[in-house]
């Protein structure tokens, strides 16, 4: 393809032309540019190539725009090549061109993107953490490169956490990246190690795609964390809300880092040294643009439309009130996926389902239990911990766990059998001439087992069966359960 200011001019086969040829008319009307298609001929291939350099030479000035970076295969490619060396023509590469012409992404891409980084923080919050809340609670010893196995499965076939995504549209951006045990690498080729999960802090970094579009979005876990710990994350989670605000049409993309920098120099100084020298970049079919990272020196306008991941993360952080030598060295990381909105408007952060705040992904151990009873993970709430076991996590304050459902229900059936107990009990004190005097002043309109048939149990097998709390007995009759009144049976 050569694309110049009038026209674009494509050698290809004669099936590909076939179906470019539609395109001719939506260019004309779009761009106000000719499409022309040169059918290639294996005889004639060099005269074909020679008329595009002609095209390029008809334009005064003209510089030819390569991507040199992209290597091509085949006697086509080869054959290109050599003329374009041969043809005396300037090249420059052209590829921070057409990286600057895909950042801004229209409609259609940018939901790509919001399916993608939906997907990846919907895996975050609804397995993920689950997923380490259950290892956690019973003492399990899992691998990070089986979590991670485990997690692009998940991220692979969406209705497993309820997405309604075709699965032959998704695909992961990079392995899924769990950290955990004093041993944390904050790069992008960072790779997961055969080691357990530890409980301390715990860095999880998820990657997906949607139509080839792709999303990040990282975590950070602490279990049994100090206010050393606290403060830190406080402080690195505003550096971040910060960053990503600075993200405004018109503003340059230095300002989301200096936003970062300013931040952190006011709540935790200390962190300023140990921050990552790039907060984040560009995001599309590519998912890192190299020619849209958010650093101090990238001057470059912010457009509408420009998708970005924005991560956060300092490491080499020392817990001083750590025992265990896995937990005396830590890392701190929080990433989204926004997109630029027009108009000044504030960026639209695409992993608000996955939830960053201190009192949801901050957890203490229950060590007051006994030796034989497994450690329970308990959410830590305004600095309270809360009583009872195994805590999966709901916005809902009323919410019941399966488990806590079941014990009510045992709780009740227990209560219904003491009542049960204590009536025949009493009975059997109060002797026979006293029930048969009791049964003799009981007026026959008293004698009710069901007052609404609403109340009638729901029995399926025909036999008979009793129900003691209503004092009835239930009689096959006709092939028909007849309730009768255990008064009107001698």
């Amino acid at each position: 393809m050569v694309f110049t200011d009038a026209a674009l001019h494509i050698l290809t086969s004669s099936k590909k032309a076939a179906l470019l040829e539609p395109l001719k008319d939506a260019l004309q009307s779009s761009a106000g540019a000719e499409l022309q298609i040169i059918v290639r001929s294996k005889d004639q291939q060099q005269q074909q190539m020679g008329a595009l350099l002609d095209s390029i030479r008809a334009v005064d000035g003209a510089r030819v725009g390569t991507l040199p970076k992209e290597q091509h295969s085949g006697q086509l490619a080869e054959v290109w090549a050599q003329q374009l060396a041969d043809s005396g023509l300037t090249t420059c590469d052209a590829t921070a061109g057409f990286a600057d012409l895909f950042s801004v992404k229209d409609d259609g891409e940018v939901l790509n993107a919001k399916k993608a980084a939906f997907l990846a923080s919907k895996v975050m919050q609804s397995f993920v953490v689950e997923k380490i809340e259950d290892i956690i609670d019973k003492n399990k010893k899992v691998k990070h490169t089986k979590l991670s196995e485990m997690t692009e499965e998940v991220i692979l076939d969406p209705p497993k956490v309820g997405i309604k995504l075709k699965a032959e549209n998704v695909d992961i951006a990079y392995p899924p990246l769990f950290q955990s045990g004093g041993n944390y690498d904050l790069k992008l080729n960072a790779a997961c190690d055969d080691n357990a999960l530890h409980d301390g802090v715990i860095l999880v970094s998820l990657g997906s795609r949607y139509q080839s579009y792709c999303a990040n979005v990282s975590r950070t876990y602490i279990i049994n964390p100090n206010k050393a710990q606290e403060a830190q994350y406080g402080a690195l989670l505003a550096a971040h809300e910060a960053a990503c605000a600075a993200l405004k049409e018109g503003q340059p993309a230095r300002a989301s880092m200096e936003a970062a920098v300013k931040t952190l120099q006011e709540k935790a100084p200390e962190l300023v040294e140990r921050l990552n020298k790039n907060i984040g970049f560009g995001m599309g079919l590519e998912f890192r643009e190299g020619a849209n990272v958010l650093n101090i020196k990238n001057d470059k306008p912010l457009r509408a439309g420009q998708v970005f991941t924005v991560s956060l993360g300092v490491s080499g952080l020392q817990n001083a009130d750590a025992t265990d030598a896995k937990a005396k060295t830590y890392a701190l990381q929080v990433a989204d996926t926004l997109v630029v909105k027009p108009g000044g408007a504030a960026p639209e952060n695409l992993c608000s389902a996955a939830t960053k705040l201190w009192d949801k992904v901050s957890y203490i151990l229950n060590d007051d239990q006994e030796d034989d009873v497994p450690d329970a993970l308990e959410e830590v709430t305004n600095g309270n911990v809360m009583p009872g076991g195994k805590k999966l996590r709901s916005d809902d304050p009323n919410f019941k766990s399966l488990e806590q459902i079941r014990r009510e229900k045992q709780e009740d059936l227990l209560k219904q059998k003491n009542e049960e107990t204590l009536r025949r009990l009493t009975a059997q004190a109060a002797g026979a001439a006293e029930n048969a005097e009791r049964n003799k002043v009981r007026q026959i309109s008293q004698v009710k087992a069901y007052e609404q048939i609403e109340k009638l149990p729901a029995l399926r097998e025909l036999h008979i069966a009793v129900d003691s709390k209503a004092e009835a007995v239930f009689v096959p009759i006709y092939g028909v359960l007849v309730p009768l009144h255990i008064t009107s049976v001698r």
